[in-house]
């Protein structure tokens, strides 16, 4: 493994006046003496008791609801099972407050005492705790939730979270959202022992990689999202290895969403919520290791800091070390995630949290194709001098701080402010395959020195809210978001440089003598900056209980800039910049007959960012795309799982891909249009089935094209593909503790370049899992193995729109596990 290296910025590269002078604003915005809402259930309540109970499954409310009212409940434990509760926040008399939690389970309560209640299903009309075929009676009590360390948030349960706010920024169900939305929670991500954000994006339809070794690319509906990854609703930088310890769950909205957050591509958004500190302690150490030396720790404690649960902390830590079956590739990672919450009233809560991330990587720009084919090396063939990047590996340091607060004038209004701080400073030397000059040879570009100093501050401020005309039921928002973002790359080596770094013959591709890297000239040095404000506003609207419509729309003002000094110092040359704005509408409508069933169309127009860098300098005119969709979406079992069928039509202009001539260059190549179906299901089937999977079938090709690519189809999108995993949970009569699951990854066979010059074969891979889990010296201990490509096919990802950077799938490889939590 690497030794540690460490980078340190140089001052003056990352602050401008505008963007202190905003964040300041923006920081002495909050509420410095928060007022107490009186909600209606306040007013003249006799014996009323103050709940705040979040929507959770239903035993873990009702646990909150004993400690918080003193009451008693009794219960059948299979009639609440995969039942989620009602959010409850005010003050209530006992009895109304667990009416209100069993809102949405189709369940009843009946008090029979002072202190006690039981609950039956309203078609029995009998008490569950009376019933003869129950699955046994638990009674809810402060002494008997006290010791019960283990039961766990409801994303680390359930297969499907029914509520997401990232399409809306409102708490609006999924079935009411006239949107796609697809949520990877806790759950799926610790069955599938998930470590990267790409393995967790696996589990969405639609979704495709485009990545290599220095980003986390996404596809989604065909268009490359790169710009549309955010983290807890603010748009993050977009850089290796990101990490999911510290990760509650991953909203994937399809769709074109810059009318809410800002210049994106068409094809969706990726939104990385992270865990939030909780009331009840707990505490989580994980032990991983598996095929070619990965060794990975994790460290999760969250708890109250104060008697009174008004401040609370949370910590998150990773570290990981692997070799690779790729010969010479290995890394470092480091991540440290601390965040606390303060909710000094019952109107006011303020999270804040930091991140420290530090990697040390190689390189790897995978495997090649010749004339429509790809050559077929062994799997492990690092086309380059990997001994020569041992003791100059890529670094990669990353700090961030963040916090969002929330200011509730009443039960109906609500002030939210956002703000995030990023710097981000890579290190990179790599080799970089340019083109094949013949069946042997492959010439070789060198980046040498380049470091890269990225830095973001990005807010917003939301003000949410509810009320009537007439009989139609409005929810609003009105929102301002700011965004400013600058990249500099100081005076480095780019490209081929023969006499340092000669082609390579792809059947023996180590150099036997050292090179002498260092001796490439200096011929490259970058400056980026990309800015917008934009303001924004949303009328969902009520009709009848079964009508929502929804309009907004948003006003962007962008100015975006790029210039390459040839190897100059950034201080002697300038960054011409574009201005532009526009204003993108959002409309769309849903019709909700049934609790089960609803049917939704949405239009959309979208403002993008081409924040790509063109060979020279110069930056790219904005994309903008059009939007048409329709879906049904469906809940059966009790709600408890979730179907949603999307037919989609995506217009973009102005689209880049990868400049095949240097792939870390882009160009533009016209006008693309992505048509397709979805379908994606996930939850609860019965008590002991989990599942989660989807299909796509996405037509994406490009229609208008400057460079002899129009019919062409978009590369890494397969026309058919679709994702299957299940788990499988033995009762504790049965198998106390244990659960198996496996799951089928499939792709057909996807274009590799704009050019279609060739094809990357379809493939099916196979996962499987095992997992059990018991209680010893007062804590739970699990013990997991996964496996990965359980048949060993040989397959490839994706590309970078390139014959030269063919990236390939893992082969079989295991993953073990040892958790202890208490």
């Amino acid at each position: 493994m690497k030794t540690i290296k460490s980078l340190k910025s140089p001052e003056g590269n990352f602050f401008t006046r505008n963007s202190l002078v905003l964040a300041i604003a923006m920081a002495i915005s909050i509420p410095a003496t928060p007022v107490n809402a009186a909600s209606p259930a306040q007013a003249g309540a006799a014996n009323a008791v103050p709940f705040d109970i979040p929507a959770q499954n239903l035993s873990s409310a009702l646990a909150a609801y004993n400690a918080q009212s003193h009451v008693q409940v009794q219960f059948d434990s299979g009639l609440v099972q995969g039942l989620r509760s009602t959010p409850l926040k005010g003050s209530y008399t006992p009895a109304q407050a667990l009416q209100h939690l069993l809102t949405a389970t189709g369940l009843q309560s009946r008090f029979t005492g002072a202190g006690t209640a039981t609950l039956a299903g309203k078609s029995a009309g009998v008490a569950a705790a009376g019933g003869a075929d129950t699955l046994g009676t638990v009674t809810v009590s402060a002494a008997a939730t006290a010791g019960n360390t283990f039961d766990a948030p409801e994303d680390r349960i359930h297969y499907a979270l029914p509520d997401a706010s990232t399409a809306m920024k409102t708490d609006t169900p999924i079935m009411e959202t006239p949107a796609s939305i697809q949520v990877v929670p806790r759950a799926v991500m610790d069955d599938q022992q998930v470590i990267s954000v790409e393995d967790a994006l696996k589990n969405v339809a639609g979704v495709q990689m485009d990545t290599g070794s220095f980003y986390v690319n996404t596809l989604i509906r065909g268009f490359d999202v790169n710009s549309g990854t955010y983290r807890n609703g603010l748009l993050d930088q977009n850089i290796a290895n990101l990490e999911t310890a510290n990760l509650s769950s991953i909203e994937v909205v399809k769709g074109a969403m810059s009318t809410l957050y800002g210049r994106m591509n068409a094809g969706g958004m990726i939104d990385l919520i992270t865990k939030r500190p909780e009331e009840q302690a707990r505490y989580s150490l994980q032990q991983q290791f598996g095929s070619y030396s990965l060794y990975r720790t994790t460290l999760d404690a969250t708890g109250p800091i104060l008697e009174d649960k008004s401040l609370l902390y949370r910590l998150n830590f990773a570290y990981k070390a692997n070799n690779s079956f790729r010969d010479y590739v290995n890394a470092d990672h480091i991540f440290v995630n601390p965040s606390i919450t303060w909710k000094p009233t019952d109107s006011f809560d303020l999270n804040a949290n930091m991140e420290y991330q530090h990697d040390n990587w190689i390189f790897d720009s995978g495997l090649v194709a010749y004339k429509g084919a790809i050559i077929k090396l062994p799997l492990s063939s690092y086309l380059g001098d990997g001994t020569a990047l041992q003791s100059q590996p890529n670094v990669q340091d990353r700090k961030l701080a963040a916090y969002d607060w929330n200011y509730r004038f009443n039960d109906d209004w609500k002030l939210t402010n956002r703000f995030m701080y990023s710097n981000v400073i890579q290190q990179n030397n790599i080799f970089n395959g340019l083109s094949m000059l013949n069946a042997n040879t492959l010439q070789m570009g060198l980046g040498y020195g380049n470091t890269y100093y990225l830095t973001t501050y990005t807010t917003n401020l939301d003000l949410t809210g509810k009320f009537d005309t007439g009989f139609i039921n409005h929810s609003v928002l009105l929102g301002f978001d700011y965004y400013y973002y600058t990249n500099n790359q100081t005076p480095s080596h780019q490209g081929p440089v023969p006499s340092i770094l000669p082609n390579v013959n792809i059947y023996a591709p180590y150099q036997t003598n050292p090179l002498n890297l260092a001796a490439a000239p200096v011929n490259y040095s970058y400056q980026l900056v990309n800015k917008w404000d934009g303001l924004y506003f949303q009328d969902q609207m009520k009709l009848w209980d079964q009508l929502h419509i929804l309009f907004g729309g948003r006003w962007d003002w962008a100015d975006y800039g790029s210039a390459s000094g040839g190897g100059k110092p950034l201080s002697a040359f300038s960054v011409p910049t574009i201005h532009t704005n526009a204003f993108k509408p959002r409309a769309g409508i849903l019709y909700q007959p049934w609790d089960w069933g609803s049917a939704y169309f949405n239009y959309t127009e979208s403002f993008g960012l081409n924040n790509g860098i063109s060979i020279t300098g110069q930056p790219f005119a904005p994309q903008t795309a059009v939007q048409y969709e329709f879906g049904v979406k469906t809940e059966f079992f009790d709600k408890r799982l979730l179907t949603t069928l999307a037919l989609y039509s995506i217009t973009q202009n102005n689209l880049l891909q990868p400049n095949p001539a240097n792939s870390a260059f882009s160009i533009a190549i016209g006008q693309a249009r992505s048509k397709g179906l979805e379908l994606q299901t996930q939850g609860q089937v019965t008590k002991n089935i989990s599942l989660i999977g989807g299909y796509s079938y996405d037509a994406a090709k490009i229609i208008q094209a400057t460079d002899g690519t129009q019919g062409n189809m978009l590369p890494n999108v397969p026309l058919n593909s679709g994702n299957l995993w299940t788990k499988y949970a033995f009762d504790d009569d049965v198998l106390p503790g244990v659960s198996l699951g496996t799951g089928v990854y499939l792709a057909g066979p996807r274009a590799g370049d704009t050019i279609n010059s060739f094809q990357l074969p379809g493939y099916a891979r196979w996962d499987a899992s095992a997992t059990y889990s018991f209680e010893q010296f007062g804590g739970k201990i699990t013990t997991q193995l996964n496996v990965y490509n359980i048949l060993n096919q040989m397959y490839y990802t994706n590309t970078q729109n390139s014959a030269v950077h063919i990236v390939p799938g893992i082969p079989l490889t295991l993953l073990g596990s040892v958790k202890v939590e208490f």
